[in-house]
């Protein structure tokens, strides 16, 4: 097994659609770099163990490795590394298992230092400067218009709208925080897009480690064509990642108005870092409604 690098972990945030899956996948191709895709710890392990930071108990520990096996991180096969660390440390913290299981899934695949993935991980920022206060944090910024558009095509479930409340909701998150003491760094999807030499150069700089041209062969690696072959995406690995044309109706239809006067009065909207706006509140219902009605209405049809 390898030495530990020592350095603090690398997590990536931001709004569904906005590029952390490609960023992930270009770091994921650094030699000395793991980076774990929609691990969902910080929104579904974490934040439900209430004692934290008592030590695990062996009901958490069954719940986690059944996460494990079913759910978060399966695809990497996990099971065996997770039980002998719960087995050597029995009274280790959530937080410390976690790190040890990531460090351990990093060895594995001959890297030093460990990173981590999960879109919506900027919900819970507290939780993340708490149990892992040294984390250095990359959030990922996309024009709001460009991320509806994605989301028609790709997860019409939600729609334009669910895209617009994600985005407002990330905003607010980060405003929430100090960026100097949280240690987040805001990467534009267009700069990664259009220039990720230097984009990834800067990246480097701030996490501490050497560029390596690697990453920009992300494309050719097997996570790369794993997440081009899933259901969710289409076509090939590289392409997937290019702004999608908006369709008609987001383009010059009423929904298209909307989403621009929204994203114009976005300021206006949810203002407040301490407390959500009466419109936000009733936009986001209307969404989960939306959302509700679109799952009964394939339920059935199917």
């Amino acid at each position: 097994m390898l030495p530990t690098s020592n350095k603090p972990p690398i997590l990536i945030i931001g709004p569904p659609r906005s590029g952390t899956t490609l960023l992930a996948t270009m770091l994921n191709s650094h030699p000395d770099i793991f980076m774990a895709n929609e691990a969902k710890v910080f929104v579904r392990i974490l934040p439900h163990n209430n004692n934290y930071p008592s030590p695990i108990n062996e009901r958490t520990a069954k719940s986690i490795i059944h996460r494990l096996e079913t759910q978060e991180l399966h695809y990497l096969q996990p099971l065996p590394e997770a039980k002998e660390i719960l087995r050597e440390n029995t009274n280790m913290d959530l937080a410390a298992f976690l790190r040890s299981l990531f460090e351990t899934l990093a060895h594995r695949e001959g890297k030093k230092r460990w990173g981590e993935k999960t879109a919506v991980a900027y919900r819970q920022l507290p939780l993340i400067r708490r149990c892992f206060p040294d984390a250095l944090l990359i959030g990922l910024e996309r024009n709001p218009y460009e991320i509806a558009a994605s989301y028609m095509r790709i997860n019409p479930k939600w729609g334009a709208l669910g895209a617009l409340v994600h985005w407002l909701d990330f905003r607010r998150a980060v405003a929430r925080e100090n960026f100097k003491e949280a240690n987040i760094q805001m990467v534009s999807y267009e700069e990664l897009i259009s220039n990720p030499e230097t984009v990834l150069r800067n990246v480097c700089a701030y996490v501490g480690e050497e560029y390596n041209i690697t990453m920009l062969d992300y494309y050719k690696t097997n996570r790369a064509h794993s997440l081009s072959a899933d259901r969710t995406y289409e076509g090939s690995a590289k392409p997937l990642y290019r702004s999608p044309e908006p369709p008609d109706n987001l383009r010059c239809g009423l929904t298209g108005y909307i989403i621009r006067r929204l994203i114009k009065t976005s300021e206006l909207i949810d203002r407040h870092t301490d407390r959500r706006s009466f419109f936000f509140l009733m936009l986001k219902a209307w969404v989960y409604c939306r959302a509700t009605l679109w799952e009964i209405k394939h339920k059935f049809l199917h």
